[in-house]
């Protein structure tokens, strides 16, 4: 299990950004989103746990 610890990082960046574009947009309903916001919302989301499951599988520091 411990292996597989990094793919956390997926789930808390989609809701990290849920929650900005969610200020973003006024409205925590992404059904009522524009169909570009949620395209931003996936991709955005995406990137940012990408980032965050190489920094989780490096150690933790970037610098390191």
């Amino acid at each position: 299990m411990s292996k597989y610890i990094d793919l956390v990082a997926y789930p808390i960046m989609l809701a990290v950004v849920y929650v900005l574009l969610g200020f973003v947009n006024w409205n925590n309903n992404p059904e009522l989103w524009s169909h570009a916001d949620r395209c931003v919302w996936i991709i955005w989301g995406l990137a940012w746990g990408f980032a965050l499951q190489r920094r989780i599988s490096r150690g933790g520091i970037a610098w390191m």
